[in-house]
């Protein structure tokens, strides 16, 4: 399915290269420039007396445009009418700006005229309209929606294929596109692609998102050429971790440099509570990992850790869709980041959003211990995906050995197999705390199975031995029984 997709969307974009952006890798050498040259005047619906018949979307959009021009509409997040537009402020995340406050957003470097103009409603051939506005109660549903819709099988059942940083991309997408909602994605340039683009235009569109070509392309599209892990800091912001302010929820992203995630459930009665959705390298479809938040979660500081989507809202200055404004967006905190601890902190996280513990006495530390447990083996089934396409990519090539090559990345597991050893390590601190012994968990270990492939399996334990004797391979072109820690096969 995506490989169709992807030679629909090369197909097109060979058609479409007069009036959009060429399309790009992912690890392109070179930003994407954005230029507006030639661009014809536009007619601007808004600008014009209202028409005989116009629709319901469309006064409303007057309405605000016509409490902008007053200023008057008190809910637009962007400058008054009138107002100086000042240049992006490149100053780094992380570090203090001209007023003093700690830059949380990548910048954006946005043109007075521009290829991504657009009726605040979409243009005819977009990939679909903005029939809504991004607001609280539609954070409320998409959270609704993750929690009792979303499953790690979602994406696979639409044929959808994903890699780590694609995955809460898709979530949000595909929710924006059922309810009508803008949205966009940056890459790590800044450069935008977003519902508002007619680059699919001659692709037919349906009622049912599923079965909507249009979108379908767009949403393949975005994912091979815009979205990446780096694309976080461009399309999120921080937020307060606290449950009292209800930032924290389905929906929800957990990233760091290295590993997206997106939250889909918090259940209460659960030891670890908060319980996130999360793909690997390379793209395809896939299951994806149901996990709870790790302690093993790093924090890169500023511009990741936990955050929430920014909103999209139309700039009517620039006649154009831009994301609000970090400070600008509710719930948004920076107290996450005020000890600089290099992980995030899980444990005080559950312990904020855990109403009771599983089961009681020592029987409960068994509970608690068996679900972490199984979270380990999600995390080493995911590995052993990483461990075969790695396999099938490299097993024919014996002079390519790049650690600096997409592939090396895609495929090496140094960050992978560290988490695994961490989350573990949680686990024996769970158990050791509850009274369990080291043989106890063992025993428990020992009853897990592991599939390597080629119909060869090991326990859980023998696998946690081998990588912390540091026999497990995270090489990509190593074969299977070096990543495993296996000896050579016999011929």
């Amino acid at each position: 399915m995506r490989n169709g997709f992807r030679w629909l969307a090369a197909a097109l974009a060979l058609a479409c290269l007069g009036c959009h952006e060429a399309p790009r890798p992912k690890w392109s050498a070179a930003p994407p420039q954005e230029t507006a040259a030639a661009l014809p005047p536009r007619v601007w619906t808004l600008e014009h007396p209202p028409g005989p018949g116009e629709n319901a979307v469309i006064q409303e959009w007057r309405r605000r445009y016509d409490g902008w021009r007053t200023g008057t509409l008190r809910d637009y997040p962007f400058e008054p009418r009138g107002a100086k537009i000042e240049p992006a402020d490149h100053t780094g995340i992380g570090h203090k700006n001209g007023k003093g406050e700690i830059v949380t957003e990548e910048a954006v470097d946005i043109p007075d005229r521009s290829i991504h103009e657009t009726e605040p409603w979409g243009d005819k051939g977009c990939v679909w309209p903005v029939r809504n506005r991004w607001s609280m109660r539609w954070e409320e549903e998409f959270s609704r929606w993750m929690s009792t819709e979303v499953d790690a099988d979602y994406l696979a059942r639409y044929n959808i294929p994903v890699d780590c940083a694609d995955a809460p991309y898709a979530f949000r997408w595909i929710f924006a596109r059922m309810h009508y909602l803008p949205q966009g994605a940056h890459n790590v340039y800044g450069a935008v692609f977003g519902n508002w683009n007619t680059r699919f235009a001659n692709l037919p569109h349906s009622v049912e998102w599923s079965q909507d070509l249009r979108f379908r392309a767009a949403l393949d599209y975005v994912m091979s050429q815009y979205v990446q892990g780096r694309s976080i800091p461009y399309d999120t912001y921080p937020i307060s971790l606290r449950p009292q302010a209800g930032a924290l929820r389905p929906g929800t992203v957990i990233a760091d440099k290295n590993h997206v995630r997106i939250i889909h459930r918090i259940v209460p009665n659960a030891y670890r509570p908060v319980r996130h959705l999360s793909a690997t390298l390379p793209s395809k479809v896939r299951t994806l990992a149901d996990e709870a938040l790790s302690a093993a979660t790093p924090c890169d500081g500023v511009g990741w850790g936990i955050v929430d989507w920014s909103w999209w809202d139309y700039d009517f200055a620039r006649h154009r869709y831009i994301c609000v404004p970090d400070r600008k967006m509710p719930g948004f905190n920076l107290e996450q980041y005020d000890n600089r601890n290099s992980e995030i902190p899980a444990g005080l996280i559950h312990t904020l959003y855990r109403q009771s513990l599983p089961g009681t006495g020592v029987e409960g530390v068994f509970v608690r211990v068996r679900e972490m447990l199984g979270d380990v083996c999600v995390a080493i089934r995911m590995r052993k995906d990483v461990v075969d396409a790695g396999w099938a990519h490299y097993k024919d090539r014996p002079n390519d050995r790049d650690k600096k090559s997409r592939p090396y990345d895609d495929f090496s597991t140094p960050h992978r197999d560290e988490r695994i050893e961490k989350t573990y390590e949680e686990v024996r601190k769970t158990a050791a705390h509850g009274g369990m012994s080291e043989h106890q968990l063992r025993a428990e270990s020992d009853k897990i199975s592991i599939d390597i492939g080629e119909g060869q399996s090991m326990s859980l334990t023998e696998f946690l031995e081998r990588l912390d004797a540091g026999k497990v391979s995270h090489e990509p072109w190593d074969p299977p029984y070096r990543r495993w820690g296996l000896k050579r096969p016999e011929s």
